[in-house]
């Protein structure tokens, strides 16, 4: 069997890949042996130096590092015989390279060369040197400041910057070409070989002498008030959108990351009976007559691949410590296996793939109808349980501005409630007259889930700690108004064109009324991604599905980023 393969081997944390092409590689022992230069110059390996291969995400254990002592001096040997005959898939294969020191600094002269290319123990190639053009990145803060200092003048040449190879800083001409200057920036985001920038921001590409240059101007026209912002969250809302309309790239994950249906159903062990509900909890009961351990998770010798970070695990019912059960799980970082326990607190760790997730239950302890809710999820705070999203179930998307109440509202255009009036405006605010005999009610919305009550009746403002509303609302959670948002005047109360302006948001502040704004509506699943149209200057995106977390990157509006940033500077005392 013969199948195309490239493996793109890259430098952690110094910003160097390259990309090499298996093709046509029968199955059986293939292996590549690399040498890592810096022009003619051999880098040397260190004792703490490691390479690990990544084929679509999963790690395979094929990899030496050896240093001038070793089998192969000072070099990488890299055992491919798994993976030859595997589709790769979207991920690819990499092989990624950690110097444990800071001998490697950027240079254009950085490569990889094959010294061996062995398939089926014969056959030896030539070494062909994988140097590649460089792909390098200015970053968005850094290009905002050159586009607004170098902006074109009447009658000059347009502007075009570089980078130079020998300091790595920027540098701008403006006369095209012929002269170059040194802004002192220095270049981030380097790399050779890959299609994907680093960061957010401009690429340029330079051939590895510097000579190919970017037109701001061109880009400018192109990519105008454009700072790259990022954000995520199972509701994100954006106030700096720029002005011009933009496509935003939407990617959708799940929340928590235990894959469901577990890899183990309801079972008996040691006297505990482990009970899955179906929902992503498990009910516990029993008495233990041994050490009782439910694999639920269990994918050993197959670890599921996430993205570097800090994650927390959480879902041990109170009373955990005391009761004698917990929550496991086996973690990697960097390769290292690492095995930590959770009681009735949450545990935070720095992982890049898990493979097992359990509950213990120790000898003697008794479990009477015990819920655990078990969830791993990004980040170092331990979030309401939600039930594992996955990559193929199809989720609806919404977008819409900073006012969450849509529009027609659920009593339409008037009513007449208590012994006033309420009456729509054109802008969408409601006017209010007369005297309330009795509570009034203007429904805005029903059957809406915004957590905990909120009541603004008698105040200007208030919050639950997740939205905001502003004067005369009441959210209410419970009761014979469950899940209404309401207009409420209690009962006494004269208006005389008491105007009153409807508004929800994302957040804990009360901001300045916008009426609503809709956006767009999409399906789409994890493994898919969508996109949507931009708002200017305030965004709302949100799904459908509790558990799923919202990704995406958008332009923004320099100069409400410059404003912001104006006014954290007053405010900490100093001058502009």
């Amino acid at each position: 069997m013969k199948i195309n393969h490239e493996i793109t081997l890259d430098v952690a944390r110094h910003g160097v890949q390259a990309t090499i092409p298996l093709t046509q590689h029968e199955a059986g022992v293939h292996r590549l042996i690399f040498d890592l230069y810096n022009g003619s110059v051999p880098i040397e390996f260190g004792d703490r130096d490691r390479a690990v291969l990544y084929v679509d995400g999963d790690i395979y254990d094929s990899c030496i590092v050896y240093t001038e002592n070793g089998v192969y001096p000072n070099c990488i040997v890299c055992d491919l015989s798994a993976i030859v005959t595997r589709d790769v898939g979207e991920k690819g294969a990499v092989l990624q390279i950690y110097k444990d020191s800071d001998s490697i600094a950027y240079s254009p002269e950085i490569c990889f060369v094959i010294r061996e290319d062995k398939t089926n123990g014969s056959k030896v190639l030539n070494s062909p040197q994988y140097s590649a053009v460089v792909k390098a990145q200015l970053a968005a803060e850094q290009y905002a400041l050159l586009a607004e200092q170098y902006a074109e003048a009447a009658g000059d040449a347009s502007p075009h910057i570089r980078i130079n190879s020998i300091t790595g800083n920027w540098e701008i001409s403006r006369d095209g070409g012929e002269t170059w200057v040194d802004t002192g920036m220095k270049s981030t985001g380097v790399h050779i070989g890959s299609d994907e920038p680093t960061e957010p921001g401009v690429d340029v590409w330079l051939d590895p002498n510097g000579n190919d240059v970017l037109d701001i101007e061109k880009e400018l026209s192109q990519r105008a008030n454009a700072l790259v912002g990022n954000v995520s969250g199972e509701m994100v809302a954006m106030d700096d959108v720029s002005p011009l309309e933009h496509k935003i790239p939407v990617k959708v994950r799940s929340k928590n990351l235990i894959p469901y249906p577990f890899s183990r159903s309801t079972a008996t062990i040691n006297g505990m009976t482990f009970t899955d509900n179906g929902d992503g909890t498990i009910t516990v009961n029993g008495t233990a007559t041994d050490n009782a351990v439910y694999y639920f998770c269990h994918y050993i010798g197959k670890p599921i691949a996430i993205p570097k970070g800090v994650y927390t695990l959480s879902g041990v019912p109170v009373g955990g410590a005391s009761g004698g059960y917990s929550l496991g799980l086996r973690l990697y970082n960097d390769g290292v296996l690492k095995e930590v326990g959770v009681y009735e607190y949450n545990r935070t760790d720095e992982m890049d793939s898990f493979d097992s997730v359990y509950i213990y239950v120790k000898k003697g302890s008794t479990a009477n109808n015990v819920t655990f809710k078990p969830q791993l999820e990004p980040g170092a705070t331990a979030t309401t349980h939600t039930p594992y999203v996955a990559d193929d179930e199809v989720i609806t998307v919404k977008s819409c501005g900073k006012n969450l109440i849509p529009y027609p509202y659920a009593d339409g255009m008037s009513k007449t409630s208590g012994g006033v009036t309420f009456t729509v405006n054109d802008d969408r605010s409601i006017t209010v007259n007369g005297t309330t005999t009795a509570d009034a009610f203007f429904s805005l919305q029903r059957n809406v889930d915004y957590g905990e009550n909120i009541d603004a009746v008698w105040s200007e403002k208030a919050t639950n700690g997740k939205y905001a509303i502003n004067r005369g609302l009441l959210y209410s959670k419970g009761g014979y108004y469950n899940g209404h948002l309401t207009l409420y005047l209690p009962k006494g109360s004269s208006y005389d064109n008491e105007v009153y302006y409807p508004q929800i948001e994302l957040g804990t502040v009360t901001t300045e009324n916008e009426p609503y704004k809709e956006g767009e509506t999409i399906t789409t699943t994890l493994a898919e991604g969508a996109e949507l149209t931009s708002i200017a200057p305030n965004m709302t995106i949100y799904t459908d599905k509790a558990g799923a977390i919202v990704e995406c990157s958008y332009n923004k509006d320099t100069n409400i980023v410059i404003e912001k940033l104006t006014q954290a500077i007053i405010s900490l005392g100093g001058n502009i």
